[in-house]
C-alpha cells in the first residue's frame, strides 16, 4: 500500500500535494464574506417607534389582530402588545370603546 507524505494526499492511487496555502486564503476570503453580510444585514435592519396615535372606535367583530394589521413594515404581535400596553387593555375588546393604535416612525 502507498502511504503518502503528511503534507501530501492520495488521489486515485496517485499523489497529488495539498496546497495548504490556498485552504487558508479560501477560508479566509470565505469568513469576510460571511462577516461582510452579517453586517450589511445588521445595519440594514430599521427600527420603527411610535410618533403619534389614532384614536379608532371599536365595532363588532374587530379584533386587536385586525386593528394592528395596518403597517405591514412591523411585526403584527407587536403592535398587539403596543395597543395592549397604551390602552391597559387585554385581548377581549367591546364594541363602542374608543381605544389608542399606535403610529410608527422610522428611526435609524
Amino acid at each position: 500500500m502507498n502511504k503518502a507524505k503528511a503534507n501530501n494526499t492520495l488521489i486515485f492511487g496517485r499523489k497529488k500535494k495539498t496546497n495548504w496555502f490556498k485552504n487558508i486564503i479560501g477560508l479566509l476570503v470565505f469568513l469576510s464574506l460571511s462577516i461582510g453580510l452579517v453586517s450589511v444585514y445588521v445595519n440594514s435592519r430599521v427600527e420603527y417607534e411610535i410618533s403619534d396615535y389614532k384614536l379608532v372606535t371599536v365595532k363588532s367583530g374587530d379584533t386587536l389582530w385586525s386593528l394592528a394589521n395596518v403597517d405591514s413594515r412591523l411585526d403584527t404581535r407587536k403592535i398587539i402588545d403596543d395597543i395592549q400596553r397604551v390602552n391597559g387593555i387585554t385581548a377581549n375588546i367591546q364594541p363602542g370603546k374608543i381605544i389608542k393604535i399606535p403610529i410608527y416612525k422610522e428611526v435609524r
